[in-house]
């Protein structure tokens, strides 16, 4: 895993809640890379980013709690997957943004339907349970 640089104060380990999809089943390499994902220190999307290695698991981790928390913000906790990504030049996010839908879909699912690409949060339409 790649850290990333960071200021010498100390980061907390903030885990996303993650929501598995049924019959989806991850390779035991990108299990133990996800395992070790959740414990990169979290850096909130308020805060300032400058400082980061953009090709780091720390950048990766601020983006993808950017594109959760910009979801939470729709009623529907959802939106159009070319529409979010005409934000990326404004909120400093890197060329492949989109790769963290894919990257991540224990948070995220990506619906193809009307030939439209819709990002959806998981966590608005899961209970604890997972169903």
């Amino acid at each position: 895993m790649k850290k990333g640089v960071y200021s010498n104060e100390p980061m907390e380990a903030i885990e996303f809640p993650l929501f598995p999809s049924k019959g989806v089943r991850l390779r035991r390499k990108i299990e133990v890379w996800l395992k070790e994902f959740q414990q990169v220190p979290y850096v909130s999307p308020y805060e300032d980013y400058s400082h980061l290695d953009p090709n780091s698991d720390i950048a990766e981790k601020r983006v993808a709690g950017f594109l959760h928390e910009l979801l939470c913000l729709f009623v529907e906790h959802s939106a159009e997957r070319r529409r979010l990504l005409c934000l990326k030049k404004y909120f400093g996010l890197p060329q492949k943004v989109h790769k963290a839908f894919e990257r991540h879909p224990y948070m995220f699912y990506l619906s193809l339907r009307n030939k439209t690409c819709t990002a959806i949060l998981k966590e608005a339409y899961c209970d604890k349970s997972g169903h």
